[in-house]
């Protein structure tokens, strides 16, 4: 017979379309009702932010060094940067673990920011070039002309029109640390550490 007798796949017999929904529900309430795990959105919170803000001052000066002066090695120094880019993380986590040990890193979260920033900046510092190369040089030497310093020059008028590269330098350096494992595994031992 072609009647298909399994009642799995009957109309009418099984869980009802809300069950999943339901269990899922329930489970997830259970989870974010739990104290530690606060703790944990807490920790991930304030290294990724600690991780922004770091990696943003550094990229913002970097990729305007890499932009706008020329100077020996600048080549050197871009490729560089990318190549370390290359490296994954479980290349470098012995290393790491052995280096925050003896600098007594290990469970702060100055450590896991540094590592992080480490991880993130790469890219960060070649995005910020880009959007640096994309605001005229000749705003620079109006500045200039106008008696603006280098550095009032990069703060007052290419900074302000950078501020779309430096949401997306932001959000890509956040993400980058919010979604961080491996390090963050290893470089906090501590339960009320972990993110």
């Amino acid at each position: 017979s072609a009647k298909n007798t399994c009642p799995s796949f009957s109309i009418g017999h099984g869980p009802s379309p809300s069950a999943p929904y339901s269990a899922a529900s329930s489970r997830s309430s259970v989870v974010f009702s739990t104290v530690i795990f606060t703790f944990f959105i807490k920790n991930s919170f304030v290294v990724a932010s600690l991780t922004v803000i770091v990696d943003l001052a550094l990229a913002i000066f970097a990729g305007y060094s890499l932009s706008r002066y020329r100077y020996p090695g600048r080549k050197t120094i871009m490729t560089l940067t990318l190549s370390a880019q290359v490296f994954p993380t479980v290349v470098i986590i012995i290393s790491l673990y052995s280096l925050f040990s003896k600098l007594k890193l290990m469970n702060s979260y100055q450590g896991l920011m540094l590592a992080d920033v480490a991880m993130s900046l790469p890219l960060s510092v070649w995005m910020m070039k880009s959007f640096c190369d994309s605001v005229p040089k000749s705003l620079d030497e109006a500045a200039r002309v106008d008696g603006c310093s280098r550095f009032k020059t990069m703060t007052q008028i290419v900074i302000p029109l950078m501020k779309p590269g430096m949401l997306a330098v932001g959000i890509y350096a956040f993400l980058q640390s919010w979604d961080d494992y491996m390090i963050a595994l290893v470089v906090m031992n501590k339960t009320s550490m972990k993110t």
